[in-house]
């Protein structure tokens, strides 16, 4: 599938402007895009009802770090929708080198809210090895490949 992005996206129910700082720090990242559902409805959708206390609530955010896009909004993206974060969909994160490894993990760490699964290790494939689930429910694993070509992975 040559020429399609693809994105993480993230529904947060009231923490999205929250994720959104948190992320921008701990991948240093660029917000390219930031609406909040006031904005929405004064920019785009006059007639949209926003209930009372969501008006600063993000109705789209877009995080760029490199080629790769994060998402975040705070509303549902449909009627019924479960917001509870899951584990069954983590975040892989490869590097260049053990010290970007290093400093994603400590600046993902340092909330107090998050929780080290793995603390750093050196395993069969990689210098730098480890897994957080932070505030927002999201499992990130973090690593420094030994190989960096896949197709030499175990040889």
């Amino acid at each position: 599938m040559k020429n399609t992005q693809f994105a993480l996206f993230m529904v947060l129910n009231g923490r999205a402007t929250e994720a959104l700082t948190f992320y921008q720090e701990a991948f240093a990242g660029d917000i390219l895009f930031k609406i909040t559902n006031q904005e929405f409805k004064e920019r785009l959708n006059p007639s949209l009802t926003i209930p009372a206390g969501e008006e600063h609530w993000l109705s789209h955010s877009i995080l760029q770090m490199d080629t790769f896009q994060l998402q975040l909004a705070d509303n549902p993206l449909f009627a019924g929708m479960n917001t509870t974060p899951t584990e069954q969909l983590t975040l892989s994160l490869t590097v260049n080198s053990r010290h970007s490894a290093k400093t994603i993990f400590e600046k993902l760490t340092c909330h107090p809210e998050s929780c080290i699964i793995q603390e750093p290790i050196e395993n069969e494939f990689a210098t730098f090895y480890a897994i957080v689930k932070d505030p927002f429910g999201l499992v990130t694993q973090i690593t420094h490949e030994k190989q960096a070509d896949p197709t030499k992975k175990g040889s």
